[in-house]
């Protein structure tokens, strides 16, 4: 499953509340989902932070990418995609 981890806090800035979710999808030769699970996770970071692990080398992606790698082992296509939805301020 993949773990989002965002522990990049700027000093300053309001920590957002998020909620990501992500879906890990394989298939088989012939293009039948085989394979799919989903996960969300409910994060309070700064909207900083939340836009870099969207970046190329951000966690997110690396991690998205890693996914993909992984299940294309076992099968013949993948895809591992996370989105984040801005909530409001963290409470706390």
């Amino acid at each position: 499953m993949l773990i989002l981890m965002l522990s990049m806090m700027a000093c300053g800035e309001d920590l957002l509340s998020y909620q990501c979710t992500c879906v890990q999808a394989a298939y088989s030769e012939n293009g039948d989902l085989v394979f799919e699970d989903d996960f969300s996770l409910n994060i309070c970071e700064t909207e900083a932070a939340v836009n870099d692990a969207f970046e190329a080398d951000g966690v997110i992606s690396t991690e998205t990418q890693a996914c993909e790698e992984r299940l294309k082992v076992d099968y013949s296509d993948a895809s591992c995609e996370c989105d984040c939805e801005y909530l409001g301020l963290c409470q706390g």
